[in-house]
């Protein structure tokens, strides 16, 4: 198996640099199965609902900024 080395305690330092006091061995296995980066709902805490408003505010900005795009140039044709 594999071992990595795993920061028991960080502490970030006033010019925003991280130090570490306690390292710990731990098997590559047990952090992926217990990481809660595998498991992006709980990771970035977004229900379906709020990532299909986010799709679409996205999408409508972008449709709208071709639009916008498109009758600027036409503007500047005529």
């Amino acid at each position: 198996m594999a071992m990595v080395l795993v920061c028991d305690s960080p502490v970030v330092t006033a010019d925003n640099t991280v130090q570490c006091a306690a390292w710990q061995t731990v098997e590559f296995d047990q952090i992926a199965l217990t990481s809660d980066l595998t498991d992006w709902d709980t990771y970035l805490g977004l229900d379906v609902e709020v990532f299909g408003q986010v799709v679409v505010g996205l999408l409508v900005t972008f449709v709208t900024g071709h639009v916008t795009g498109v009758v600027v140039r036409l503007m500047n044709r005529a």
